[in-house]
C-alpha cells in the first residue's frame, strides 16, 4: 500500500487478519505513475514500486504513534499560527519604549483611578489586541503548567513569581 494517514489503520487491520503489510512512501511511488492520476494508474504504480528489490518500506504505525504525530503536528501548526498572528497584529517593537508599553497596548496593565496624589490601580483593562493577548496568555500558562508537571521551574524569575503570586497572576 501507499503510505498515508489511513493506510496505517488499514495496515493494522490487515496484519490482524494475518497478512504481511508493506507500506511505500508516496514520494517513492510517484516516479512510477505513467499518466494522469486515477485509482487504476496509482495501483499499477504501487505494484511496480513494490516489486523493486531495493524499495524501502515504512513500518505500520501503532495508534499511539499516530496520536503522538497528530499532537506534534497540531502543536507545530499552532506555534506557526501564533507567530503569524503576532506578526500580523502587532506593530513593530521599536514603537514601544519598554515591555510595559507593549503590555499596555495589549491591555495587560491595570486601570488607573488616581486622584489627589494617590495611585489606585484596578483590574486589568483588557482593552488591547484580544487575539495576541489570548495567544500570549495561553503560551505563558503552558510554560507554568509544564514547570508544575516537572515539579520544578528552570526560570528563577518565574519560580520567584509563582512563590509570591497565584499562577493566573504570575
Amino acid at each position: 500500500m501507499e503510505a498515508c494517514a489511513t493506510s496505517h489503520n488499514w495496515g493494522r487491520e490487515a496484519q490482524e487478519a494475518g497478512h504481511i503489510v508493506r507500506l511505500i512512501p508516496p514520494n517513492y511511488v510517484k516516479p512510477f505513475v505513467k499518466r494522469h492520476k486515477n485509482d487504476a494508474v496509482d495501483a499499477e504504480a504501487i505494484v511496480e514500486a513494490a516489486l523493486r528489490p531495493s524499495m524501502s518500506f515504512v513500518a505500520v504505525k501503532t495508534k499511539e504513534q499516530q496520536a503522538q504525530a497528530v499532537m506534534f503536528r497540531s502543536r507545530d501548526l499552532y506555534l506557526r499560527q501564533t507567530a503569524v498572528a503576532i506578526q500580523a497584529f502587532c506593530p513593530a517593537a521599536d514603537n514601544f519604549d519598554s515591555g510595559r508599553g507593549f503590555a499596555a497596548w495589549l491591555g495587560l496593565v491595570p486601570r488607573q483611578n488616581s486622584t489627589g496624589g494617590k495611585d489606585r490601580f484596578g483590574r486589568i483593562t483588557k482593552m488591547g489586541q484580544r487575539d495576541v493577548r489570548r495567544l500570549l496568555v495561553t503560551g505563558a500558562m503552558s510554560v507554568i503548567s509544564a514547570s508544575e508537571r516537572k515539579g520544578r521551574c528552570d526560570d528563577p524569575w518565574l519560580a520567584n513569581m509563582l512563590k509570591k503570586k497565584p499562577r493566573l497572576v504570575a
